[in-house]
């Protein structure tokens, strides 16, 4: 059999055992030939046949029949993709968390519209135990943070289908499902400088995650391109829950500056209302003192003593264009990943004003 040097022997196999069978050329009830033979026939050893026969009868497409052979099953019923969505969360985290509820949810309704069934892996034990992948025909792993990349690239690699959904990692091969968080944190530059503002802080969520990461690259790029437009990044804390101690004393330092920043780009919704309230203990009242953009939208940013003005994240175009793709990998194990960026909406609320000069 050909072999394109870039695919393991395995997946080639998968996929034309595939064709064969959605083609009709082996039908519902057929007995597949003995191994031995098939093996010789396909140009591979018995063991690499084996081993993607026993994947196939795991989704479905095959029985074994104990003393009778191995027989092509009956999908007249159309066996559901069993989709696993994998985040760093248990189910009562994803309930609790806005943005991986928003799209573990999602995900859920979207499969039952594709006709899959889903159930929840966390992160961390598929990193432990790389096996449980097994029981799925494909993942959509929500926003993984970096430490974890380097081993679900290589359980992608072994032939797993998957979906990076929420976040996009430079240099690996995953198809990823993301909004344009570059884009996004432009879009909160602009905003400002729109207003006037040109001292304009950036105030990062979490370190190892993606979405920081490009917002940062956003902000520093718009800031670039803005003439007179002073930057400032603040120290980075280490969850987008809770600011640090480093990341409170270098805020409360710089708003009590002579001449401080006029706004705030801030990377995540919990950490907005933290800096809210340290500003206002400062003396530097938002919008008054300074203007500040967040991003995302759970329900109490509207609702907060002054409504924040956000940069949304698409979660419906997300999902769907997730699903969409899973469902393609997991029909087709060596179709190309592909990457998608869908674009944010700026939601401008009462957190944003034209700069006022201060005094001391």
């Amino acid at each position: 059999m050909p072999r394109d040097s870039n695919q393991p022997v395995h997946l080639l196999i998968r996929s034309r055992i595939l064709e064969v069978l959605r083609d009709g050329e082996l039908a519902a009830g057929d007995k597949l030939p003995a191994e031995p033979e098939w093996a010789d026939q396909l140009g591979v050893s018995r063991m690499t046949l084996n081993k993607v026969l026993v994947s196939l009868v795991q989704d479905g497409w095959l029985e074994r029949v104990k003393g009778k052979g191995t027989f092509v099953a009956d999908r007249g019923a159309e066996t559901k993709l069993k989709i696993g969505i994998v985040i760093a969360e248990d189910l009562q985290g994803a309930i609790n968390n806005y943005y991986f509820g928003s799209l573990y949810f999602g995900l859920v309704g979207g499969a039952a519209e594709h006709g899959c069934q889903t159930d929840l892996i966390r992160l961390q034990n598929l990193v432990q135990d790389p096996s449980l992948a097994d029981g799925f025909d494909g993942l959509v792993v929500i926003n993984p943070p970096q430490p974890y990349v380097r081993a679900l690239a290589e359980l992608g690699a072994s032939g797993h289908p998957m979906v990076l959904l929420g976040s996009t990692w430079p240099g690996t091969e995953f198809s990823c499902i993301d909004s344009d968080n570059v884009l996004a944190a432009a879009m909160a530059v602009q905003h400002l400088t729109e207003m006037g503002h040109r001292r304009i802080d950036f105030i990062g969520a979490c370190p190892n995650d993606a979405n920081s990461i490009d917002r940062l690259r956003g902000y520093t790029t718009a800031m670039g391109i803005c003439p007179g437009a002073e930057t400032f990044v603040h120290p980075w804390s280490a969850d987008a829950t809770e600011l640090s101690a480093e990341a409170k004393d270098s805020i409360r330092a710089r708003l009590g500056e002579n001449n401080p920043p006029t706004a705030l780009v801030v990377g995540g919704p919990i950490i907005a209302l933290q800096i809210c309230h340290l500003a206002g203990s400062g003396g530097r009242s938002i919008p008054e003192g300074a203007s500040l953009v967040t991003f995302d939208d759970p329900g109490f940013l509207a609702a907060s003593p002054v409504a924040l003005s956000t940069v949304v994240q698409p979660f419906t175009e997300m999902v769907k264009r997730a699903m969409d793709e899973i469902t393609r990998l997991c029909e087709n194990p060596l179709a190309t990943p592909r990457a998608a960026l869908c674009r944010p909406e700026l939601i401008v609320r009462k957190s944003t004003a034209a700069p006022r000069p201060h005094s001391h």
